[in-house]
């Protein structure tokens, strides 16, 4: 935990950050104290814990003792927290002007991760010793933790006062600018610390990377020169080590510089290097794009595209190896002259049998016409190798198995684009040609899946999984669809069978913070009614994401020690959005669903078993399912004493070590909450309003979350960010880059609940309240005359989405439930339900049947009939 000026420590046991030493210079116990903190420091704790009573019974008024005891002490052991604290308290009482017991009591609150407490003790400890190099160190890893960049700058500048023949001094500085966005200080700090160098005579990692951090730095700067910055980079050029960096570097500020041979020349030397990066192939089609358009301004595309194709034919025939020069003109070339390089692409990877192929196709899947094109080629070769034996326009006999990939392949385009039944067809296809092979049932769960039938799906891969036991992807794989099917029982069997120990493969998967698992156990219970339980694996994927970013704390002192500033910055970039990242998401989302589920259908969560809901039963009744309940608890404990009991004893050379005890299997502590939506908006809603905001859901939960809770103004922060999300997606994006149906729909539902719920309460909210809400109902977007465009045009742009029908009807029974009603009967009936079920996903169609069945009961029946009609194949609907 050392600041950048100690040992290295990564891959090492850490050693504790030690309190500064008191200043006894009447104590004749000095020496005994520094035993104490070298104890404390080796985690020698019980030695350390005689030494600081035998120091008690001789100096009982030694504040700074005290401190160290309790510090000692709370590294025994958790349940001893609240005695470490005492005595700490105890020790400042007895000398509040000692710096050494401040500093303890920031060393206690940051080993329970209080960091703003101990950033406290830290300044304070530093107000009675102001040069304390080892709590300025401290300090400045918690101010950079908690990204107080501005005091971080201060305390390095300090630092660098005390220890200016330090390097990691310097280097914490000019970073600390960087961070600031003050990179013209950053750079001055640089040029003053080379200034202190001698001549630099063999090139070093560490050095070398300070240089290539320092010529970005220049780029930065208000008035950079890019022709003195490549002046720069090359004079360093023999001291930098990592010759990659430097001539992708060189490449950049050449292109940047319009040095268009010479750039020419290093993006070649670059893919000589390395002829599969497909970067370099695309940075090289720009540059000779943009020379192009500098050449012949106003050039038209088309003009533009045969540059970058000429290019690829050149690059073909240099680096006849390369899969990138092959790939890329994929994603440049339209038309004809895209199927036929696509035709030559995708025949070489049947002829060599390779599984891959639609996954490298996937980014171009985005553009409908290369959709629509590799259906026909698909289609084409299909029907040669059937006829023939051979591709189209080949004279030579194709290999043997070129005809299965093809199937396989052919398999997946066609669910792509919605042709389910077709796509299974070809895929049974394919695996009554080799058994053997695993993909296509890989490529038959999907296909089944996007039918909505999870059950099969999951069957298809246990099937691959039978074939390959040994094989840790289809183990998950299969555990992942058997979740997907709410068979928790089931997936943990499977995930059981890598489990470093029997029985334990939950413990190992939280160990190795597996997110994945966490997010879809705790969604099955959530479909399982289990909510306790979804409680409690929703908490655990937060927790792994808090781990992620407390993690970061080593890094501050590693990177900084070690220079590896590039990747540091990076670093700090990614903690900073991490809980943006989709994971987490997923995962938050689902809780903040289970938790309104939770508050707004309690009742619910209790009929799981079957027991019904104990409120409403008579005495007699709820005696009699009390008794019910716990009788079964007694036969599950018993069953579980037996079978330890007939479980051998291991071995001694192989000894078990002792399993976790898990005190709250069910999550009961989570049930327990006074107030449910208030943890959920504290834990899941507003990381996901301050780093989600690009995912429609986020707004549309707020906003029935914050109405349920009387949070109006956060409810119309909600609408505001919903409504602008939704005006600058358009609809005709790609299908990746679309929002969501069902949250457009839901946000649309969500829209109009506010403002019908606001009108119905406007008299009881406070009046600061009411008017910054009607302010904002003046504006031309929120005016009842705007919200009615948005929602006009928001159904008019989705006439086949089933949630969208659905939320004007939802919407309408807030005002007239018979003219919902009306309305909803004659959909029902009508001939646009079905063309609204068949272009709907699946669970579109589900989540529907979900919001009819809380709304308009009486519907539900016919619509679940129609959709079991849609999607024969699903279980959903029986």
């Amino acid at each position: 935990f050392h600041f950048a000026f100690g040992d290295d420590t990564m891959g090492k046991k850490t050693k504790p950050s030690a309190p500064a030493a008191p200043t006894h210079e009447n104590s004749t116990d000095t020496p005994m104290f520094r035993a104490l903190v070298k104890a404390y420091e080796e985690k020698q704790y019980k030695k350390g814990l005689k030494l600081a009573e035998q120091l008690l019974t001789t100096h009982p008024d030694s504040g700074e003792t005290m401190a160290m005891k309790g510090l000692i002490i709370s590294n025994l052991g958790k349940d001893r927290q609240a005695e470490a604290y005492e005595l700490v308290r105890q020790g400042l009482k007895l000398n509040l002007n000692s710096h050494t017991c401040w500093h303890v009591y920031g060393l206690l609150y940051r080993a329970d991760l209080n960091y703003d407490e101990a950033i406290k003790c830290y300044k304070r400890a530093l107000k009675l010793d102001k040069d304390n190099f080892q709590i300025l160190r401290d300090l400045a890893n918690l101010q950079i933790q908690r990204r107080d960049i501005a005091g971080f700058r201060d305390t390095c500048y300090k630092i660098l006062q005390l220890r200016p023949k330090l390097r990691h001094s310097w280097i914490a500085y000019a970073v600390a600018h960087d961070l600031l966005g003050e990179p013209d200080a950053a750079v001055k700090v640089l040029h003053n610390y080379k200034e202190t160098l001698e001549k630099v005579q063999e090139p070093n990692y560490e050095h070398g990377e300070m240089l290539l951090y320092n010529n970005e730095l220049m780029e930065q700067c208000k008035d950079a020169s890019l022709a003195e910055i490549l002046k720069d980079l090359e004079a360093n050029a023999n001291l930098i080590l990592d010759k990659m960096a430097l001539r992708e570097r060189r490449a950049h500020l050449l292109t940047a510089l319009n040095q268009w041979d010479k750039a020419n020349e290093a993006y070649l030397d670059l893919i000589g290097h390395n002829c599969d990066c497909f970067a370099y192939f695309q940075q090289l089609a720009d540059l000779r794009r943009a020379r192009h358009r500098h050449e012949n301004p106003g050039s038209p595309e088309l003009d533009q595209q045969e540059v970058s194709l000429a290019l690829f034919a050149e690059m073909k025939e240099k680096f006849p190896d390369s899969m990138a020069a092959r790939r890329v003109p994929l994603d440049v070339a339209t038309g004809a002259k895209f199927t036929l390089l696509l035709s030559e692409y995708i025949r070489s990877f049947f002829e060599a049998g390779i599984p891959s192929l639609y996954s490298d196709l996937k980014s171009i899947l985005s553009n409908p016409e290369k959709v629509s094109a590799i259906g026909e080629v698909l289609e084409q070769f299909e029907t040669s190798l059937r006829k023939t034996g051979k591709f189209p326009d080949r004279e030579e006999e194709a290999p043997a198995h070129a005809l299965f990939w093809v199937l396989h392949t052919r398999s997946q385009h066609l669910s792509r684009v919605g042709r389910h039944d077709e796509a299974l067809a070809l895929v049974e296809e394919a695996i009554k040609l080799d058994e053997t092979v695993l993909e296509p049932y890989i490529s038959k769960a999907r296909i089944l899946k996007h039918m909505g039938d999870f059950a099969g799906a999951a069957a298809a891969l246990e099937h691959a999984r039978s074939i390959d036991q040994a094989d840790r992807w289809y183990n998950s794989k299969t555990s992942l669809y058997r979740l997907r099917c709410n068979q928790v029982d089931e997936a943990e069997k499977i995930i059981d069978k890598f489990a470093r120990q029997k029985d334990e493969s939950k413990n190992n998967l939280l160990d190795m913070q597996c997110v994945w698992w966490a997010t879809e156990v705790a969604l099955a219970h959530a479909r399982l009614n289990d909510t306790g339980r979804a409680f409690k694996y929703f908490h655990l994927v937060h927790k792994h994401f808090r781990d992620f970013q407390e993690d970061q704390f080593e890094f501050h002192s590693y990177c900084i020690r070690k220079m590896t500033l590039r990747s540091y910055l990076k670093l700090l970039a990614f903690e900073d959005s991490i809980y943006s990242h989709p994971f987490f998401v997923k995962a938050a989302l689902g809780a903040v669903k289970t938790y309104l589920h939770h508050v707004l259908a309690p009742k619910t969560d209790a009929q799981a078993d079957g027991e019904g809901d104990l409120n409403a039963m008579t005495d007699k009744e709820r005696k009699k399912a009390i008794s019910k309940q716990r009788r079964e608890q007694a036969r599950k404990e018993e069953e579980a004493k037996k079978a330890a009991a007939a479980t051998p004893a291991p071995a001694a050379a192989g000894k078990k070590e002792k399993a976790k005890e898990d005190d709250d299997p069910n999550g009961d502590k989570y049930l327990s909450v006074e107030d449910p939506l208030k943890v959920a908006c504290e834990t899941f809603l507003s990381p996901l309003n301050s780093f989600g905001t690009k995912w429609l859901e986020t707004h549309s939960l707020s906003i029935e979350v914050y109405l349920h809770r009387k949070k109006y103004l956060l409810a119309l922060r909600a609408v505001k960010r919903g409504i602008q999300l939704m005006t600058e997606t358009p609809v005709s994006l790609p299908r990746e880059k679309r929002l969501p149906l069902h949250a457009r729909a839901s946000l649309v539902a969500g829209v109009q609940s506010f403002w019908l719920k606001y009108a119905a309460e406007r008299d009881t909210l406070p009046a600061h309240v009411t008017k910054l809400i009607d302010e904002e109902r003046a504006t031309a977007a929120l005016s009842a005359e705007g919200i009615a465009k948005f929602v006009q045009t928001e159904l008019a742009n989705h006439p086949q989405s089933l949630l969208h029908h659905i939320a004007e009807f939802e919407v309408l029974a807030s005002t007239d439930v018979n003219a919902a009603n009306t309305k909803l009967t004659a959909f029902l009936q009508s001939p646009e339900l079905g063309k609204c079920l068949r272009w709907s996903p699946v669970l579109d169609a589900n989540e529907a049947i979900r919001i009819v069945k809380g709304r308009f009961p009486g519907s539900v029946q016919q619509l679940k009939q129609a959709a079991a009609q849609a999607w024969p194949r699903s279980a959903l609907f029986l």
